[in-house]
């Protein structure tokens, strides 16, 4: 939709985690300017060295170099353009996180919290000391190169029409409440407030004034800088969003900073508040839904079993569905996600242990799920038509008894 603060982000976690090339060829890009001037301008560092995807990669040694010095040069991008957003929206409160004018070059180091730390890994050589976050003429005409063949992309189209049309900030399906990240609260557990041009929003209409703007957003692909669209990256990393909930997001600290104190990401409250049943309970009343028949359904924020954390909260009344289906969080989580199961007898929770390869698991010639039944409880079949497809089919039966009055 326009902002290219959140396209250059995309394609820096892409050269982190080393799936790049994947996106080239699955969008057709055209990432050649990006990857000559990556190549000319940057060296070896083995801050940015990106994973290998599997043993024995044939292509791994060949690659590394050229993804380092990528992964560099989407880095610096992202921080001047993240920079720019922010000084041109006082409005989003982000000016802890201009950075690069915090930094001494000569000396390598920065002042955070009234303090001067040395900064490592480092890879400045085309930052502006009188302007950090402008970019270069070269570095422009890249983004702008980028941002065409993104937009002109006829697959990404397709994908993205797709989710501008069945997609929303949240669903009520079968009285049911479903949301990606967190609903931001206070300390003391009331719907916090995020100003808005000028007008506070808080729960269910908060939601939908991320919505609004994220589709406003996507009207004109040519507005670069207006409110919408810069209210999109907003979306991926401000305080107040409710896809991100942390404080800060602290990607600059973990590639140059060494003193792992600065890496904490303090997570909205509602993360330990949405343990409580009042809690859950005063969210539902917020979207017109009720504790009786109603639940949370949640995800985003992997569930760490190894840590004894349980997917189901509030007595019930929430679940968590993300137990970390991405390798990379597998380790921390000792689990690859869950399966939430719904039907007329009520939930079921799939459990999928980490998954290794296909030999393993014919190996031990069973399948690799567990299975737990959240509601233990006997209780009453749902009808259909208390769900939302036999609200809907009522309704339809409604139209057509009126119509047939008029025979």
């Amino acid at each position: 939709s326009g902002n290219e603060t959140c396209l250059i982000t995309l394609l820096r976690i892409a050269a982190r985690y080393n799936y790049l090339y994947e996106i080239e060829a699955a969008y057709g890009l055209n990432l050649r300017a990006l990857f000559s001037f990556a190549s000319n301008t940057y060296f070896s560092n083995p801050q940015f060295t990106p994973p290998a995807r599997k043993k024995n990669d044939p292509y791994w040694y060949e690659d590394v170099n050229i993804l380092e010095k990528v992964h560099q040069a989407l880095a610096i991008i992202q921080f001047k353009l993240e920079g720019q957003i922010i000084q041109r929206r006082p409005d989003f409160h982000m000016s802890d996180r201009l950075l690069l004018d915090k930094i001494d070059f000569q000396k390598n180091q920065i002042f955070l919290h009234d303090h001067w730390h040395p900064l490592s890994h480092t890879c400045f050589q085309t930052i502006n000391v009188q302007h950090p976050y402008q970019l270069t003429d070269e570095e422009s005409v890249i983004v702008a190169t980028i941002r065409r063949s993104f937009q002109n992309s006829e697959r990404l189209k397709k994908q993205m029409n797709f989710l501008l049309k069945k997609g929303s900030m949240y669903l009520i399906y079968n009285k049911q409440l479903l949301f990606h990240g967190c609903i931001p609260l206070t300390d003391e557990g009331h719907l916090l407030s995020c100003n808005i041009q000028g007008k506070g929003y808080r729960g269910k209409e908060l939601l939908e004034q991320f919505e609004w703007h994220i589709r406003q957003s996507a009207l004109d692909l040519e507005k670069l800088n207006d409110f919408s669209t810069d209210f999109v990256w907003y979306a991926w990393t401000g305080e107040k969003s409710p896809l991100f909930g942390k404080k800060k997001m602290t990607t600059f600290e973990r590639y140059f900073i060494e003193d792992p104190q600065f890496y904490s990401e303090e997570k909205n409250p509602y993360y330990q508040l949405r343990e409580h049943n009042f809690i859950c309970a005063k969210i539902l009343q917020d979207f017109g839904l009720d504790t009786a028949s109603s639940h949370i359904i949640n995800g985003h924020t992997p569930i760490k079993i190894k840590r004894g954390e349980n997917p189901i909260k509030a007595e019930g009344l929430l679940f968590v569905i993300d137990g970390g289906l991405s390798k990379a969080y597998q380790k921390a989580t000792g689990s690859s996600g869950y399966t939430l199961l719904y039907n007329s007898y009520g939930f079921q929770l799939v459990s999928h242990p980490t998954y290794d390869s296909v030999d393993k698991l014919f190996e031990h010639k069973k399948e690799n799920i567990s299975l737990k039944k959240v509601v233990e409880k006997e209780q009453e079949r749902i009808p259909i038509r208390e769900t939302t497809i036999g609200t809907e089919l009522q309704a339809e039966v409604a139209a057509l008894n009126e119509l047939l009055k008029q025979f």
